[in-house]
């Protein structure tokens, strides 16, 4: 009898501590808008050993994590006792021990995200095996004597506002570059990095660069960069039709995160990619600002990985 009793006991109070769990809102954006808000909730999920619910977004049924994650179901609601959102890390730290549900969004608060690949191991192999393609994909060419640059140029492709550098501004006028101007970067940006990634890895080695790019014309982009390297030891590779910004997303994604060094803007989707490949040299911009009718960038972030 005092057997039975006991059991009840630790029955009906393991029947009060259900662990929590975090799943997240997402904010309708693109690809890279949304691998940005599932990171974050991985990371708070692997700091604070959570579990993770899934909500599917726009190819993610094409990620490993779409088979390795727990699907979100609104009839999960009824197992805790609370739904938090979460804005920072003292969100979960102040309710960790209690049976709740947090919900964290686009714009909820992690450290250094993109950089934790780099810090963190652990959580940087789990990420990428989250992120890798849950089907065969094709392979950019390797080879020693090759070194091969990821160059992801944002023009906005027909999405996003168009862009005031390069041409007179209206007045009263909506431009990308104007409200995100390291999204949109100018061109003399990626000539500038280009010289610079040359000058590090010497003058020896071939370079292939491929150009990802939501520009409907990529080899019209490619000419100019070339003409302004005058490098005869370097390559430009694109895509020569069919390029649009909801075209081959990911296939870029996974191509860029292959090659050697990237050089990107603050996109999200170059950023993600970032933390799924292995590059020795990355190239980003820190802070953009308007002169007169130009784009500057600067400073520029080199992180160089051994």
């Amino acid at each position: 009898m005092k057997t039975r009793v006991l059991l009840c006991i630790v029955l009906f109070f393991c029947s009060k501590c259900e662990p929590s769990a975090i799943t997240y809102e997402l904010n309708g954006g693109r690809l890279g808008d949304n691998l940005s808000t599932y990171c974050k909730a991985k990371w708070f999920s692997y700091k604070y050993q959570i579990p993770l619910l899934y909500k599917p977004f726009e190819y993610s049924n094409q990620l490993t994590l779409h088979q390795l994650e727990t699907p979100y179901n609104p009839d999960m609601l009824s197992q805790f006792d609370a739904v938090i959102k979460v804005k920072n890390e003292e969100d979960i730290k102040k309710n960790i021990h209690k049976n709740v549900l947090f919900v964290s969004n686009f714009y909820s608060q992690t450290p250094g995200l993109y950089e934790l690949g780099f810090i963190d191991l652990d959580f940087a192999r789990i990420i990428k095996e989250a992120l890798s393609p849950f089907a065969s994909t094709d392979s950019i060419e390797k080879s020693d004597t090759v070194i091969t640059v990821a160059l992801h140029v944002r023009k906005g492709g027909g999405f996003d506002a168009p862009l005031a550098s390069g041409q007179i501004a209206k007045k009263g006028a909506q431009y990308a570059d104007q409200q995100w101007p390291t999204k949109f970067p100018p061109d003399q940006y990626y000539v500038d990095q280009l010289r610079t990634i040359r000058k590090l890895i010497g003058n020896e080695r071939r370079m292939i660069i491929y150009l990802f790019t939501d520009d409907p014309d990529p080899e019209k982009l490619a000419r100019l960069y070339q003409e302004n390297l005058s490098d005869s030891n370097v390559e430009f590779r694109y895509r020569t039709s069919g390029n649009s910004h909801d075209s081959n997303v990911v296939e870029d994604f996974y191509s860029m995160a292959q090659c050697d060094c990237l050089i990107r803007s603050s996109s999200l989707l170059a950023k993600a990619a970032q933390l799924l490949g292995n590059h020795q040299i990355i190239m980003h911009p820190i802070q953009g600002k308007w002169a007169d009718d130009k784009v500057i960038i600067n400073p520029v972030g080199i992180i160089i990985r051994e």
